[in-house]
């Protein structure tokens, strides 16, 4: 018989484990900021203010909406020229901008404090699942490990990351979390709903608590849709195609298994023929045909409580999605065009399948142990994941042809922070034949006390065989991070504290709520961040201004140093921005249409330069 500590050493014994759970928990966080944050620490020109000139073109524009919500401009309309409207889920910049707005701190320090945060939390929630999950207090130090697995790049494409057709390009979790923007906080809520529900029916035990954590969990990824339109996608998928999976898996009935199946390849072919009658929208819902199956036995199995939860996810996604279904009813100009754009970035077949090896064996190493070891989950899992990631990998071929290549990214990273846990119970039980839950059970999983599973050698020794091919493999495509953190090129930083940009933002409030117009040396996203004004930009797969065919063609004359005087009039354009630095000197070229209004100097070196505003007559 086990020996358990005396009564009396058990409320000693929880303070100490809580105490070395923290600990690990913590550990996973400082590793994690060091991965994420190591590289610019360390220079002398990076602070919590400093932007990262990683991609910065559309993060420079998210950054609009950002400015915008710090001066207390929270309106639907497109960030930059504040016309029109924006169908864009904003939500998330929205709350960083208003936060800014709220606490008088300049919003790219906002835009860095929010984006570490969601970071920080999933790490905490990723380390704790491993905790709970494993029962072994150790495990929660491995909470930052899924963020360092890479793609093989540097061995397939001699980069950290791999370059496909057009811009698409596939990379590892830390590349995508690096942006701070908000497809990383929504890729980091979306992990925590999944890791929420899979510790909901794995370690808890009263039916109340269960629905209301599903229930928070269904809402988070509901909201998903009003952040970032690919991470609540690809979490919606996931969790569809897990829970259908499951319940196909624990009805022990295979004609379900095989009307699954079978639905994969009707997707293929009837799915083209929805995307010529319907939007993308509708063609992505129609790809969740497959698990049709197994949602039908779900509602069955839970007598219809599974459709509460799919009724709070829609409730909570129901802004964003019923203002883009009214934008495509009405066909609003830029949807239209979004939907047309999303062209040549499809993941070929070879490339996403190396790419992914990192995550496909060991995914197949869970499916194998839960065939092994009877283990619904551990069949459901992986058999949910893999097949709803290939399905978003390719929805180029099936019909929705919205940007494969971002949602095998998201699947990448949702996949390698979910499977962590659950890895680790497969590991401790073939290794250690310890486990926490019994044999075989219709449940996912049962909270208890953790119980010897009887493991034979030859299995126990082809398990640590298995065990150590699979560090190696992970532990090489490490090498992706290795060298994406000592790439200086993805790594600089852009200043907005400068004295050039406090001129810029001083000068800008002479307009008012005018338009400005900025020569070829001020960029209009800087502007937009320091001042917060209403500029002439706009970017062309975010949101468009309502004069968007002017607002274009001064981006283009501004390229070519022409100051076009009648189309900024018809554009609305009420004053120009000059710097004296520039060799385009617009004053001299155009002075009788302009007006001087207001001033701003600044050093450049040892020349003191001048940032001025100008009204622009007609």
């Amino acid at each position: 018989m086990p020996e358990y500590p005396a009564v009396s050493d058990m409320p000693a014994r929880r303070r100490f484990r809580s105490i070395w759970a923290v600990i690990a928990v913590s550990a996973a966080v400082i590793f994690h900021l060091v991965a994420q944050l190591g590289m610019l620490v360390t220079r002398a020109d990076w602070s919590l203010s400093s932007f990262r000139n990683y991609f910065a073109s559309d993060q420079l524009s998210y950054m609009g909406i950002v400015a915008d919500a710090a001066h207390g401009h929270f309106g639907n309309f497109e960030p930059f020229t504040e016309t029109g409207s924006i169908y864009y889920p904003r939500f998330y910049y929205l709350v960083v901008g208003g936060a800014a707005h709220l606490l008088g701190i300049q919003p790219t320090t906002a835009w860095s404090i929010g984006g570490l945060l969601a970071q920080i939390t999933l790490v905490v929630v990723v380390a704790v699942a491993c905790i709970l999950m494993s029962g072994r207090i150790w495990a929660g130090v491995l909470g930052a490990s899924p963020f360092l697995i890479g793609t093989f790049s540097t061995f397939t494409d001699n980069n950290w990351y791999t370059q496909l057709n057009s811009h698409a390009v596939l990379w590892g979790p830390f590349g995508v979390f690096f942006t701070l923007n908000a497809e990383s906080a929504g890729l980091a809520a979306g992990g925590i709903a999944l890791l929420t529900l899979l510790l909901t029916y794995t370690r808890t035990r009263g039916r109340t608590t269960k629905i209301v954590l599903a229930s928070v969990a269904s809402l988070i990824v509901g909201g998903l849709a009003n952040v970032q339109t690919y991470s609540f996608l690809t979490t919606v998928y996931l969790v569809i195609f897990v829970a259908a999976a499951w319940a196909v898996v624990t009805a022990r009935r295979r004609l379900y298994l095989y009307v699954s199946i079978v639905l994969i390849p009707v997707l293929f072919l009837v799915g083209p023929i929805i995307a010529q009658r319907g939007s993308p929208l509708i063609t992505l819902i129609f790809g969740l045909l497959p698990t049709v199956p197994g949602i039908i036995l779900l509602l069955l199995r839970t007598r219809g409580l599974a459709s509460v939860y799919f009724g709070f996810t829609a409730l909570a996604a129901s802004p964003s999605v019923l203002g883009t279904l009214i934008g495509l009813s009405n066909r609003d100009p830029f949807l239209v065009y979004r939907v047309a754009s999303s062209k040549n970035l499809g993941v070929e077949w070879p490339t996403g399948f190396i790419a992914a090896i990192a995550l496909a064996l060991p995914l197949a190493l869970v499916f194998a142990a839960g065939l092994h070891r009877r283990r619904p989950l551990w069949i459901a899992y992986p058999a949910g994941v893999a097949v709803a990631w290939v399905l978003l990998a390719t929805n180029d071929i099936w019909g929705a042809n919205q940007e494969p290549y971002r949602f095998w990214i998201d699947c990448f990273a949702l996949i390698s922070i979910t499977l962590l846990p659950i890895l680790i119970t497969v590991v401790q039980e073939y290794l250690f034949c310890r486990s926490r839950v019994t044999p075989v059970q219709d449940e996912i999983g049962e909270a208890g006390r953790e119980a010897e599973i009887p493991v034979r050698r030859p299995i126990r020794v082809i398990s640590v065989v298995a065990l150590v091919l699979l560090a190696a493999l992970l532990i090489v495509s490490m090498r992706d991070w290795v060298r994406f953190y000592r790439s200086g090129d993805y790594q600089s930083l852009i200043s907005y504290s400068g004295p050039r940009e406090s001129a810029m933002a001083k000068a800008a409030q002479g307009a008012g709520h005018g338009l400005i117009l900025t020569d070829p040396c001020i960029n209009p996203q800087s502007l937009k961040i320091v001042s917060g004004a209403r500029v002439v930009y706009m970017n062309f797969g975010m949101a468009w201004p309502e004069k968007y065919d002017d607002v274009l063609s001064l981006e283009s004359s501004t390229a070519n140093n022409i100051l076009d005087i009648p189309t900024a009039v018809d554009a609305g354009v009420g004053f120009v921005m000059t710097d004296s630095a520039c060799a385009p000197n617009w004053p001299t070229t155009y002075g009788s249409s302009l007006v001087r209004i207001d001033s701003s100097s600044y050093l450049a070196g040892a020349v003191d330069e001048q940032i001025v505003l100008w009204r622009l007559k007609p």
